[in-house]
């Protein structure tokens, strides 16, 4: 099933200083296409796995439930198939253990880290610069 395709990318420009100079650098981006949506998800589910709409959407759910319950206490979600949901604070350093408390913390990060096997499709992926116009 799996088609590789052209990841399209585009040039793009950063300002940036140092000592008081300005330059800029040059970089390639991802170019995004559209999204795919929850819906979209189910249909290609639906259409290319031949699981039908309910289950998907009760397993999908149930996944849901079960990734926010775990990274409520603290634990990393591994994802058969796909890979493993981290969750870490956000914090502010301060000089003194004393001084750490709950205001301490700015947020909760999660990270994705993807297994091996989508590692290594995005690796046989070719990759085409979008010009003008595209």
């Amino acid at each position: 099933m799996r088609r590789y395709k052209h990841i399209k990318v585009e040039r793009a420009e950063r300002s940036s200083s140092l000592n008081g100079k300005k330059y800029k650098t040059y970089y390639l981006k991802l170019v995004r296409g559209c999204d795919l949506s929850a819906d979209d998800l189910i249909r290609h589910i639906r259409e290319n796995y031949r699981v039908d709409e309910p289950t998907t959407i009760k397993v999908m759910k149930a996944l849901e439930e079960t990734i926010v319950d775990m990274i409520l206490v603290g634990r990393a979600v591994d994802l058969p198939f796909i890979g493993k949901i981290t969750p870490s604070l956000d914090v502010e350093s301060v000089r003194q253990e004393k001084d750490l408390n709950i205001r301490s913390i700015k947020g909760v990060k999660l990270r994705f880290y993807p297994l091996a096997g989508i590692k290594r499709a995005l690796r046989k992926a070719k990759y085409q610069i979008r010009t003008r116009g595209d």
